[in-house]
Parts: structure tokens; C-alpha cells; sequence
């Protein structure tokens, strides 16, 4: 298999408003999901798909060594960015399906906001080639809707988060019609590669989810949806429909999804997923 071809063409153009637009990760949750992964200054750590390196800060902030981490990235753009927002580490172009790194030589790997792009068999076989035995694969995004967490008990979603965060679920639902045809998070398909495997153990899994409200700036909330693959590659007349659309959900939106005149709520959540390769 090889990289998808919308990811790799659309993350080639965008890389430059992604890192713009997309959000950090909550930083008490990153600190669970470093904990959970059971990263040491120690460790050697391969982030995959590391993309304009937004989740690489958050490694670092938190004591992972510079001289410990290892990048693997399949897109141009995407490294572009990242070599010039965080020079000095050890960055290799290249994929899921081809990792340049030898067997058993990684500690942890690490996949932010990307893992739903390869979850297939054939990744699965080469993360844990280069994973020491009992190494961990860790998984984290942040997701946009409530669609299917809504009774989540680790959410424990509020009544009046509910209620303030309408509108942003709004947009979001009118930017997901378009992504019908590529791998996203959301979809849930990305765990089922797990269902089969036997190079990973099932009964080794920590998986936790969380949300916040957090303050968006209400002008770059169609940027932040074109920093999607899938609206990226939409034709022109299709951008401008949505982009109108966005627009007049905003300007009719009650005034409580707004924090201010300037920032909309956004409803963020996150979801890490763990689990530990076999001793053989």
C-alpha cells in the first residue's frame, strides 16, 4: 500500500494555514497520555507523521529528549514546515509503509491527529518492526462533534456545554458532508485494525477521551475547516458555497456560542489510545 493521495496532496498545499489554524492538545491530557505511553528522558520516541510538528512542541515541553526523538514524515510541505518550526531534530521524509529506522529500535511510536490515514494491516506490521518488544503505540487526536461521544461517561458532557457549543457542531456537520470519501477519526474505522492483529496486546489497551470549551477567533473559523484535506481539495465554487454557509451560521448564531464579539465557542475534544506490542 502506499500514502493516501488526498492526505499527501492537500497536506503538500495547506501546511502552511494548518499550522495556523489547527489547536494544540490540552496540556494536563498530553501529560496523561506521555504518562500512559510511558515515555523516560530515556526513551527513544519515532513520531509518525509528524506533520508541521504542533504535537512535537508538546512531546518536548514535557521533557522528551531532543536527542531521543526521531520524525518520519510523508509529506514535502508538511516537513517544510516542520524543519523551519523546530530545526535540530532528526527528521526523515517517509511513511507507514516504509519506515527508515532499523528493527527493534524505537521505545514508543507516536501518531497525532494521523493514525485514521494508514490503520491498516500493513502499518501495524511496520510500527511494530521498528518497536522494541513491549514497546507502545500511542494514538491521540482531537475531535470536533459530540456525534458520537455524547453519552461518552469519560466526557460527562455538561447541559450548558450542550447548549453553547451548537453552533460550532453546526459548521462542523456542514464541513463533514464533504468527507464522505476519505479516512477520518470520526468515522471509527481506524480501531479495527487492532480487532485482528496478533503483534499487539488487546488486554494492554488504556484509551481515555476529554473536552474543553475554548475561545476561536471568529474570523479564521472557514479557515480552519479549509485546513481540511477534504475541503482543501474541493473545487473553488464548492469552498465558496461553504465558506458562505459558515458565514451565516455565524452572523445568525444566538449570542451564547460566542465568548465575545471576536471568538466563538469551540468544542474540542481528545482522545488518546495506548497499547503495547507482544513480548514476541
Amino acid at each position: 500500500m502506499s500514502v493516501n493521495v488526498t492526505s499527501q496532496s492537500s497536506f503538500n498545499a495547506n501546511h502552511s494555514l494548518y499550522d495556523r489554524v489547527r489547536p494544540e492538545f490540552d496540556k494536563a491530557f498530553v501529560s496523561k497520555f506521555i504518562d500512559s505511553v510511558g515515555i523516560s528522558k530515556e526513551s527513544k520516541v519515532l513520531e509518525l507523521a509528524a506533520g508541521t510538528g504542533k504535537f512535537t512542541k508538546q512531546l518536548l515541553s514535557n521533557g522528551v529528549s531532543r536527542d531521543q526523538l526521531i520524525i518520519v514524515e510523508p509529506s514535502e510541505g508538511m516537513l517544510q514546515s516542520f524543519e523551519s518550526n523546530i530545526p535540530g531534530l532528526e527528521t526523515h521524509l517517509g511513511s507507514s509503509y516504509e519506515i527508515p529506522l532499523k528493527d527493534s529500535s524505537v521505545d514508543c511510536v507516536i501518531v497525532a491527529q494521523g493514525f485514521h490515514w494508514f490503520s491498516d494491516s500493513q502499518s501495524l506490521e511496520e510500527i511494530s518492526r521498528v518497536l522494541k518488544p513491549n514497546g507502545k503505540l500511542g494514538l491521540i487526536w482531537n475531535f470536533d462533534t459530540i456525534k458520537n461521544n455524547k453519552n461518552n461517561p469519560q466526557l460527562d458532557i455538561k447541559d450548558a456545554d450542550l447548549q453553547d457549543m451548537t453552533t460550532w457542531q453546526t459548521i462542523a456537520f456542514e464541513a463533514y458532508k464533504y468527507d464522505s470519501n476519505v479516512p477520518q477519526y470520526r468515522h471509527g474505522n481506524w480501531s479495527k485494525v487492532f480487532e485482528s492483529t496478533d503483534l499487539f496486546d488487546k488486554t494492554k489497551i488504556d484509551s481515555q477521551f476529554r473536552y474543553s470549551i475554548y475561545p476561536f477567533p471568529k474570523d479564521q473559523v472557514y479557515n480552519y475547516w479549509l485546513s481540511r484535506s477534504y475541503i482543501t481539495s474541493l473545487p473553488n465554487d464548492e469552498k465558496d458555497k461553504l465558506h458562505a454557509t459558515v458565514k451565516s451560521l455565524l452572523d445568525e448564531a444566538p449570542e451564547s456560542s460566542f465568548f465575545d464579539d471576536h471568538t466563538v465557542k469551540q468544542f474540542l475534544g481528545c482522545h488518546f489510545f495506548v497499547i503495547e506490542k507482544k513480548a514476541n
